[in-house]
């Protein structure tokens, strides 16, 4: 089957084109200008109603959301590569909980604190008076409790689901990424997180997603 996928330079969707990346399998790409509004235009929003990258069309089937294109990846592509757990197993049922985790609780947590943090400087962050000192705080108090959970999960394995890479790492590592590059939070005493992460990023399909940007 024919895909598509549509995305945006440095959104969300980098996660799936790091997924496509991976995979190796045929596809096209349309860059999406959000800027000038293609996104909200007729015909993208036969595609993703939502107006927003990353949107997947795999033959009839037409996908929106990074984690649920991700997963749509994994089980039809990705498990005779070892990128995905089979189906039925309990490595999968892992595979669904750590990547929503790594989506729900440590990519919110880290977005919090970039959006109220007073020195950021990140574009989508309000103006500094608008920010909430008390919700930085949470943030960060949520985002070492949390990098402290994967590095307990961690522990005797160099991924999160055991040996070897698998979009649960790219998922994951995606979302620590942007906590610790684009919103500045440390990986205080993480050794784990801290070895993992570049691991990660060290893969070629990552270098391959953002060079061709």
């Amino acid at each position: 089957m024919a895909i598509t996928f549509y995305y945006a330079p440095m959104s969300s969707a980098t996660r799936v084109t790091w997924a496509l990346e991976e995979l190796g399998i045929p596809h096209e790409k349309v860059k999406i200008d959000i800027r000038s509004g293609e996104q909200k235009k007729p015909e993208f929003l036969t595609i993703n109603p939502n107006g927003k990258v990353p949107a997947l069309v795999d033959g009839d089937l037409k996908l929106f959301e990074a984690l649920a294109i991700v997963y749509h990846l994994g089980e039809r592509y990705g498990v005779d590569k070892g990128l995905w757990p089979a189906a039925g197993t309990d490595a999968r049922s892992e595979a669904y909980t750590w990547t929503a985790w790594g989506q729900n609780e440590v990519l919110i947590a880290a977005r919090e604190f970039a959006l109220h943090n007073p020195e950021s400087a990140m574009p989508m962050a309000p103006p500094v008076e608008q920010r909430v000192a008390q919700m930085a705080k949470g943030a960060r108090e949520s985002w070492d409790r949390l990098t402290g959970i994967l590095e307990a999960r961690l522990a005797g394995r160099t991924h999160v689901l055991g040996e070897a890479f698998t979009f649960t790492d790219l998922m994951l590592a995606s979302s620590v990424m942007f906590g610790t590059r684009m919103a500045g939070l440390p990986l205080t005493d993480r050794e784990r997180v801290a070895a993992w992460l570049p691991r990660c990023m060290g893969r070629p399909a990552f270098a391959r997603t953002f060079s061709g940007a």
